[in-house]
């Protein structure tokens, strides 16, 4: 049909159509950012003038974070209107979406998405996206394990976290690690991942398949034939391509698999398998029995499904399938993991610190500091809560009773000798506040006076230490982010955000004279006094109550309201119901390995109302786990 109108008239509302939105973004401009930020001025180096008109996409970026972050205006001048805001907010996001960007999707970014709208039913369809992506790095060590017999590829730390450089993580610092955004593949990945299947079809053939075939060897060289024949059938043909598959896909190969294998030689043939597609990536797409038992193996069990849990799915009602599945010891640990990720504990081994440096009082022996110790303490304080599964979120945040190392070690024998008594390491045990004659020889749990929750276990707070100070900014931050569900931009380039290097001033006196400036305190209020309460502790996590002959000042503001110390101030903390429903988004996060969107807003809701009566975090991931945002895609 022809149109009704001639080419030039539909050229000229083409032109207005794209002209209206960019006035909207030019009277904005002009009413809350020129003043400070034209050509003349051009405040903290910034100009927006032409930015309506032209901008590149670090600009594009920034101007949508200050905005989304109510960071611009500065709260002293004219502000605009929540439906003002929303609708710049909203022409920004187009612009990204034209150039291939969605923040809210990004990890890290995940508290873009609007609060309360994620708590406040709607009618969306609630279902989640088609998608690929990478098997976890934890997962593929697993893998990697199943497929040779043993344990090849060991854990870097207790329980969890098992890398290998093939499949390192992308996503960005403090964000969960398997999220699907940061599953891709170019040139050097592809390298890395083929070199590691010929490493894993290396070990095969060495500590299952060479041996395997020595058995038959030897059988063969049985004089009675009856025996010879019992044997070998025992011992089984060497199928180095059914083996592998059987081993990957839970199911034995079609003849037409194998035959689109026949070219190539058995070994190589066993590395191809190991890169072939679905083994090195999730496929979440028709969602069947198959890929709905991968996909939950996943969330269960760092080692993926098992081929019960492929039975189970099914020929079994879901519900009792989790039920089962949610009592195993693997699964606790998977919520270790989660733990682990969420609080970021799990990061202490990684700060330097020189305790020889140290002051005797603080760490007598410098071969005493022993963060990875803490960080297994930390997992038993978390595996103890997740056991009882009640009043979690409250326990982890308020609980004082804490898991400790004992004095003797597996082999029944103290674990030092060196001026210790019981195996009692005073840079160790002592942080705890434990003295000599308190410790038990095998781990015990220890009702701690002077300490409350991870927030204040010394794996967290070395975590948000460096080598000679705490961080009590990134403490903030963290308390911020992952507790009040707030965002804070990255430290523009260039700032200089050192601190004064003067050894008469306090941790907290040395931030005002830096973070407290007009161009600085709008992020640091979102940081610096949620975090100074913890300066209750020193950098080694030791409790104290003096710093620099003086008394500790453990004062903050959080929520609006003041804190006297970080013991009333995890307990507000843990009693907050909005800080209840930001850990829940959290967990979706992990378990969805993605950011919630408003499509799973009754999901989210769904989970509140379950977690609520008793703070069972298992209860909110089975309603998780049978939602449809779970099983189904779109």
């Amino acid at each position: 049909m022809r149109s009704l109108f001639p080419p030039a008239v539909l050229w000229l509302a083409a032109i207005a159509a794209r002209a209206e939105p960019v006035a909207k973004v030019e009277a904005y401009l002009e009413s809350y950012c020129l003043s400070c930020h034209d050509a003349e001025t051009q405040k903290g180096k910034v100009n927006l003038e032409e930015f309506h008109r032209e901008h590149d996409l670090r600009q594009l970026f920034d101007v949508y974070d200050q905005t989304v972050l109510e960071a611009m205006p500065p709260q002293k001048k004219k502000q605009p209107s929540p439906e003002e805001r929303a609708a710049f907010t909203a022409q920004l996001e187009q612009w990204l979406a034209d150039a291939g960007h969605d923040r809210k999707l990004e990890p890290g970014f995940g508290n873009y998405v609007d609060h309360d709208a994620l708590f406040t039913p709607n009618h969306l369809e609630p279902v989640s996206a088609k998608r690929v992506w990478r098997v976890d790095a934890s997962a593929m060590a697993e893998i990697g394990n199943r497929l040779v017999g043993r344990d090849v590829y060991r854990p870097k730390r207790q329980g969890v976290s098992k890398e290998d450089p093939s499949f390192t993580y992308r996503a960005p610092a403090h964000a969960f690690r398997d999220y699907d955004a940061t599953s891709y593949f170019e040139d050097t990945t592809t390298e890395l991942a083929l070199a590691y299947a010929k490493q894993i079809a290396g070990y095969m053939e060495q500590f299952r398949f060479s041996p395997q075939q020595k058995q038959l060897d030897e059988a063969d060289k049985l004089p009675n034939k009856a025996k010879r024949e019992e044997r070998k059938k025992l011992i089984g043909p060497v199928d180095r391509v059914g083996t592998t598959y059987r081993l990957l896909f839970n199911r034995e190969i079609t003849d037409k698999e194998r035959k689109e294998l026949a070219a190539l030689d058995e070994r190589s043939a066993v590395t191809a398998l190991i890169l072939k597609c679905d083994s090195v990536f999730r496929m979440e797409g028709r969602m069947d029995d198959y890929e709905l038992a991968r996909t939950l193996g996943f969330a269960l069990d760092e080692k993926g499904a098992d081929p019960a849990l492929y039975q189970d799915v099914a020929r079994r009602p879901l519900g009792e399938v989790l039920d089962e599945r949610m009592k195993t010891e693997a699964f606790q640990w998977r919520l270790v993991r989660f733990l682990r990720e969420y609080f970021e504990y799990d990061r202490a081994p990684d700060v330097f610190k020189d305790p020889e440096t140290q002051a005797p009082t603080l760490v007598p022996h410098g071969v005493e500091y022993h963060p990875d110790w803490h960080v297994a303490d930390a997992d038993q304080f978390c595996l103890r809560i997740l056991r009882e599964d009640e009043n979690v979120l409250r326990q982890l945040l308020t609980s004082n009773r804490y898991s400790i190392r004992g004095g003797l070690n597996t082999a029944h024998t103290n674990l030092g000798q060196r001026n210790r008594q019981n195996g009692y390491y005073a840079g160790f045990h002592g942080v705890y506040g434990l003295k000599p004659e308190d410790l038990a020889p095998w781990r015990a749990d220890y009702d701690l006076p002077d300490r409350k929750g991870m927030l204040m276990h010394p794996a967290w707070l070395i975590a948000f230490s460096d080598k000679e100070k705490n961080q009590a900014i990134q403490r903030g931050r963290w308390v911020t982010t992952k507790l009040l569900g707030g965002q804070i931009p990255d430290t523009p380039v260039e700032v200089d955000a050192t601190l004064p290097d003067d050894p008469a001033l306090t941790l907290r006196e040395k931030m005002a004279k830096v973070t407290h400036a007009s161009k600085c305190w709008a992020c640091h209020s979102h940081m610096d006094d949620l975090g100074l309460p913890f300066e209750q502790f020193d950098f080694f996590g030791k409790f104290r109550t003096q710093e620099l002959g003086r008394p500790v000042d453990t004062t903050g503001l959080a929520m609006g309201n003041k804190i006297e110390n970080p013991y009333t101030y995890v307990e507000e903390l843990a009693s907050s119901r909005r800080v209840q429903q930001v850990f829940l988004r959290h967990v979706f996060r992990f378990f969805m390995g993605r950011n919630e969107t408003l499509n799973d807003a009754n999901t989210l809701i769904a989970m509140d109302k379950a977690f609520q009566p008793k703070g069972s975090l298992k209860a909110a991931l089975k309603v998780l786990f049978l939602s449809d945002n779970f099983r189904l895609r779109h």
